[in-house]
């Protein structure tokens, strides 16, 4: 009977896609540690010990067009500074499988380096030693990791990528980890979607690359940062935070955050510090009630957009030193504290034909017996645009209590019964009804 090797391409939305070709058609078996230097399809027959004190790989794929059946053996490692499963890197290779197999307590237990098209299914990763990591893909194109079991360890992640490209990491299950489910750096046009973490630190982090997706995941446990990212242009879409400390966390430039919900978040359910970042129709919830801390949303730079989404919590947006225009406009905001804008610390030029901070046609709620204190509260000496809003009361904002706001621009009082505004915000006209435009933007 004829065997095929599967192999990978890459699909139209830059995530590896699977294709098949022809291949030998005998198997060879393995029943212990080997050097596989041809192509062809390779069997484990049994469970295999990996000998004591050697960094070499128990299995060391040095061949193109290979495909590794555990047949669900297991290989044990030797607690040193070895690979279970790997490829020699010092060469490039093809179309490399691992499938049905167990590996544990090795430094590494697969990995792939300097591997075009390798594949990663039905893998169970379990106890990787201390700084190594489950599965790790290093310089590498068009690999895949799906439908697997992923330990961490101690300062292990479950799977570790380092200069890649067109990886997929899907439909698998994280857990065990205190530091980092996934550690990706230099990673590009690459996707983590469909995966189920319990792991209690950073299950998900991006440190650097771009055009990468992080789509669909659940959390379980309660990290401290369910989903930390930087580089360029990512996207963060559709994961479901149960409960964390902090949600998801963006820096650099030009990330998208959209339709995700975190809403028991005891800290900050989404921050952002860098430039020119979009959030859109998420439903973000959290802080500290007593403390008067965390939020929906905090903000640090400049150029942010935060449209049509559902905010709750302590905050609904906090501005922290703002370095250029942040938008706000279309969201329905039920907080504490509504929009609060701190001092800019930072020296900044004055812009002229507008404020830093835009706040236009949201929907306020007004405080329903929990505490609000303010619709919009500006603690900077710049004035807040926040016109045509609805503030939950047809005729406009109130003053907070013993107080007497006027708009600074029109010298509108601020006597309505709506939700509070402070001092130095521009909120006249404002919107008599709640906005019909609650759409995306």
């Amino acid at each position: 009977m004829a065997v095929l090797l599967v192999a990978l391409a890459v699909g139209a939305a830059g995530t590896a896609v699977l294709a098949s070709g022809p291949a030998s058609a005998q198997a060879t078996s393995i029943d212990s540690c080997t050097v596989i230097d041809e192509p062809g399809r390779y069997v484990l027959t049994q469970d295999v010990d990996q000998p004591g004190e050697t960094e070499s790989a128990c299995i060391e794929i040095r061949a193109s067009d290979v495909v590794l059946d555990g047949d669900g053996h297991v290989i044990t490692g030797n607690g040193y500074y070895a690979t279970g499963v790997g490829t020699n890197g010092s060469t490039g290779v093809e179309n490399v499988s691992v499938v049905d197999i167990t590996v544990r307590q090795s430094a590494t237990n697969v990995r792939f380096e300097n591997v075009t098209d390798g594949r990663a299914v039905n893998v169970t990763s379990e106890e990787p030693e201390s700084a190594g990591a489950g599965v790790a893909v290093v310089e590498s194109e068009r690999v895949e990791i799906r439908d697997s079991d992923l330990g961490a360890n101690m300062g292990s992640p479950a799977v570790r990528l380092r200069d890649v490209t067109h990886v997929a990491v899907e439909n698998n299950a994280l857990t065990d980890g205190y530091v980092t489910g996934i550690d990706a750096e230099q990673t590009n046009r690459s996707r983590i979607g469909e995966n189920a973490f319990d792991i209690d630190g950073t299950p998900v982090t991006v440190s650097s690359g771009s055009g990468n997706a992080i789509a669909n995941n659940m959390f379980e446990q309660r990290p401290a940062v369910a989903i930390a990212v930087g580089g360029q242009n990512n996207t963060v879409t559709g994961n479901d935070i149960e409960t964390a400390e902090h949600g998801i966390s963006v820096s650099g430039s030009g990330n998208t955050v959209a339709d995700n919900d975190a809403t028991r978040i005891s800290g900050w359910a989404a921050s952002a510090e860098g430039r020119n970042h979009r959030f859109v129709n998420n439903t973000f919830g959290g802080g500290d009630g007593i403390e008067q801390s965390g939020g929906a949303l905090e903000l640090a730079g400049g150029g942010h957009t935060v449209v049509s989404n559902d905010l709750r919590g302590v905050h609904g947006v906090f501005v922290q030193n703002a370095t250029g225009p942040t938008t706000i406009r279309h969201n329905d905001v039920d907080a504490i504290y509504g929009v609060r804008v701190a001092e800019t610390e930072l020296c900044l030029p004055r812009r002229s034909g507008g404020a830093v901070v835009d706040v236009r046609a949201n929907d306020f709620t007004v405080d329903d017996g929990d505490g609000q204190y303010y619709g919009v509260l500006n603690e900077d000496d710049r004035v807040v645009t926040a016109t045509n809003n609805y503030w939950g009361a047809e005729n406009g904002p109130s003053s907070p209590d013993g107080e007497n706001v006027t708009d600074p621009v029109t010298g509108e009082a601020a006597d309505g019964d709506g939700a509070p505004v402070s001092t130095g915000v521009h909120f006249d006209p404002w919107l008599p009804q709640e906005p019909s435009n609650q759409t995306a933007g």
